[in-house]
């Protein structure tokens, strides 16, 4: 007893009533609420008094297990919007989440559990207006078809759903859509099938058009249809143009529609997307945001059927676009990207990927157009120069320029980018700048606050430390200097010195980075305080590293880390590894080479 006395006057709250700390601990963060819970008893006592107030959690990076999800969630009958990380968690979790007042839940990387995760949902939460579940197919579990009743099961209990995200790692299958609740407004899907989705959707038009006699023999409609539906995302196995016209004939109210496909063959010519597909979009009247992709991550597929004709067609019936995003249209020319630009007058998101027959001259007239864009993307479009930089340039608004892959663009381009004064996204992957650039962007006034310079082998520490001298360290929370190697330990020595809260840092094969880097990194500040502002680092197959680093990862250093790649280095397999594994349960150690947050393998990431 006298030890827990002790431990209370030590804190120096026993002098403060239960109101007064409460009203302190409300102006934590949830993260440092869990921290002071674990000083003394008092404090416990009342961080369990504020959690039960909280209407939102959000449990993204702290990744809970049973225990600490249990000790957040009871007795809280206040909470509405859930969000939990649920790599640590299996289906036995499911009695301290599934609750009957939560009205938005988003449940990421669930690898552990199986198809009765949306039976307990739709059991326990008939409330839920927003559902977005990550889940991960696997055979011990059950089979498809299981996944699918249970998914039924979902559907007959949460009649108030109006967004539904379901991403399904495993083999593509039905998931029964046609009996989703037709409240739902926004759907997004993936890994399902081409003929599957095309048959829900023709079913949601018959739907749509059934009606029974009323009075004076008008007929009226059986309550809300699916017609309803304003927001598609699908992620199918190919795009076809019997798919393309099912949707945009029965959902006539759509304004987002993002279609995804990864094939794992060439698609047969009469089964694949044509200018006529392509056409049928302008039947869509509220239609304003638009992605057409085909990635080649399975096979190196293109939409071969559509050429400059089907954007023609696209820019004649689609002039009302805010956002177009299209992907592997490789026989699409310059005039075809052009008229779209020039049609679209509201225009503000506008990306392309893998288009190699994109050039310079797309952008010439763009002081023609009343175009003022918001977010351009040009991914792997090796014949854009700095020329098109300058002219894209001219839309003083633009808020992200994402010119990854983007080979022949060159310092020239940097003294345009250097005034845009709204900037806050840059991506330079792979681009052709040299140490002259960076100093130009340096001495610009742009506010970044993310940047890549992933593969740009011609920048060295010099010409970081010139990008750093100029305003852009004021801002700067993500940093990407991997595939770089000219970077070394004063570049990161640089990053500590200049004050920084870099929140997100990857220096993934960066031969020339040492121990003296990971001990910047984890050094106190000009206070003495521990930095504690970076919460995900990538330091996959840094060569440069050794054992010396791992005294550096255990506390009190890194306080706010969440995830670590370590993938490739010799930091793994030490048994000192495994203590600072256990010494911080909220730390994802991913020994693959996932990218940071591992959020392109989630669901089979190799960790420890």
């Amino acid at each position: 007893m006298e030890k827990y006395k002790t431990r209370i006057t030590d804190c120096g709250f026993e002098n403060l009533s239960l109101a007064v700390i409460q009203e302190i601990l409300l102006k934590l963060d949830l993260e440092s609420l869990c921290a002071a819970a674990s000083t003394c008893r008092l404090l416990h006592s009342a961080v369990s008094q504020v959690l039960r107030s909280f209407d939102t959690i959000d449990l993204s990076e702290a990744i809970p297990d049973k225990k600490a999800l249990s000790y957040l969630l009871s007795g809280n009958d206040s909470v509405r919007n859930l969000t939990i990380n649920c790599s640590r968690l299996d289906d036995s979790a499911t009695c301290i989440f599934a609750l009957s007042h939560l009205k938005e839940l988003v449940l990421q990387k669930c690898s552990n559990f199986s198809h009765r995760l949306f039976v307990a949902l739709g059991q326990h939460c008939s409330n839920l207006r927003l559902l977005s579940v990550e889940l991960v197919y696997n055979r011990r579990f059950g089979t498809l078809q299981s996944y699918k009743s249970s998914l039924k099961k979902l559907f007959d209990g949460c009649h108030y759903l109006e967004s539904l995200r379901i991403k399904f790692e495993g083999p593509q299958f039905d998931p029964c859509i046609s009996f989703m609740p037709m409240t739902v407004k926004y759907l997004h899907l993936q890994q399902v099938t081409e003929k599957s989705t095309r048959e829900s959707v023709h079913s949601w038009g018959i739907q749509r058009i059934a009606a029974v006699p009323g009075q004076n023999g008008i007929p009226f409609s059986m309550g809300v249809s699916f017609q309803s539906i304003q927001s598609l995302t699908l992620v199918v196995d190919h795009i076809t143009d019997n798919l393309l016209m099912s949707i945009t004939q029965n959902l006539i109210l759509l304004v987002n529609l993002d279609l995804r496909d990864a094939p794992l063959e060439e698609p047969f010519l009469r089964h694949d997307l044509t200018n006529g597909g392509v056409q049928s979009l302008g039947s869509c009247n509220y239609l304003s945001h638009l992605s057409l992709s085909r990635s080649r991550a399975n096979y190196p597929a293109f939409f071969r059927r559509v050429n400059d004709m089907g954007m023609f067609l696209m820019a004649e019936g689609c002039k009302n676009m805010e956002s177009i995003k299209l992907g592997g249209f490789y026989r699409v020319t310059d005039a075809g990207f052009s008229a779209l630009i020039h049609a679209c007058k509201n225009l503000k998101t506008f990306e392309l990927y893998n288009t190699f027959h994109l050039s310079d001259l797309a952008f010439h007239d763009l002081l023609a157009t009343s175009l003022s864009l918001v977010s351009v993307r040009l991914i792997s479009c090796n014949l854009i120069t700095s020329e098109s930089v300058e002219h894209i340039a001219l839309c003083e608004d633009l808020e992200v320029l994402d010119l990854t892959g983007c080979k022949s663009v060159a310092d020239d381009g940097m003294r345009a980018i250097s005034k845009l004064k709204k900037l806050n996204t840059l991506s330079l992957s792979g681009a052709d700048i040299t140490d002259t650039g960076m100093s130009i962007l340096g001495g610009g006034n742009v506010p970044l606050v993310s940047l890549s310079l992933r593969g740009c082998k011609r920048v060295t520490d010099h010409g970081v430390a010139l990008l750093l001298g100029g305003s852009t360290k004021k801002t700067l929370t993500k940093l990407d200097l991997g595939y770089m190697p000219a970077i070394s330990d004063k570049t990161i020595e640089m990053l500590t010195k200049v004050g920084l809260e870099i929140v997100e840092l990857c220096i993934r094969n960066c031969f020339a980075v040492t121990d003296m880097s990971i001990a910047a990194l984890a050094g106190k500040d000009c206070n003495g305080v521990v930095r504690g502002t970076l919460r995900r680092l990538d330091l996959f197959n840094c060569k440069g590293l050794s054992l010396v680093s791992l005294q550096w990862l255990k506390k009190p250093y890194f306080p706010r880390l969440r995830w670590l790649g370590l993938g490739s280095t010799a930091l793994l397999g030490m048994r000192e590894l495994d203590k600072i594994t256990e010494e911080r349960p909220s730390l994802t150690i991913c020994c693959s080479g996932s990218e940071v947050g591992c959020h392109d393998r989630w669901q089979s990431h190799e960790n420890l």
